[in-house]
Parts: C-alpha cells; sequence; structure tokens
C-alpha cells in the first residue's frame, strides 16, 4: 500500500491489444531511499536521491531538509543553506 502512495500507476492498450504499464515515481520515493542511503553513510548517493526528489517536487520540504543534513556531515555549510 505505501508503494502505491510512492507511484501512480497507468494502465493502456496498444492498438495491438498489448497491455502496457507505465509507472511515474513520485518524489517522496526518492526522499525515502536517499534517507536510507543517509542511513547507510552513504551521503553522496542521497543528496542525489534527494536532488532527484526535489526536482520532481520542489513544494517537498523533506528533500530539502534532508539534503541539507548530509551537506552538513561534508561540512557543507554554504550548500546546508541553500
Amino acid at each position: 500500500s505505501s508503494l502505491k502512495s510512492m507511484c501512480n500507476l497507468y494502465q493502456s492498450t496498444t492498438e495491438n491489444n498489448v497491455s502496457i504499464i507505465v509507472i511515474r515515481i513520485n518524489g517522496i520515493f526518492f526522499v525515502f531511499r536517499g534517507a536510507l542511503k543517509f542511513h547507510i553513510r552513504a551521503f553522496e548517493l542521497a543528496i542525489r536521491d534527494l536532488s532527484k526528489a526535489a526536482s520532481i517536487d520542489s513544494a517537498c520540504p523533506l528533500a530539502y531538509f534532508n539534503r541539507a543534513v548530509c551537506y552538513q556531515e561534508f561540512k557543507d555549510y554554504q550548500k546546508v543553506r541553500i
């Protein structure tokens, strides 16, 4: 159920009656994955995921906050403020 809240599933049928399922991943998926990477101290990978989350949903405060925490681990205080 929680995976469904992170993704939008779309199903369509081609003219040959082939069923296609398209998955659109929401930003919160990358927030959670970034948090997991932070937990294992893979900060650069976490920053990448959290930046992706922010690009998908620019109004997601968790993406920005968690990314700032990762930058703080590198003592990159300029980026913490961004």
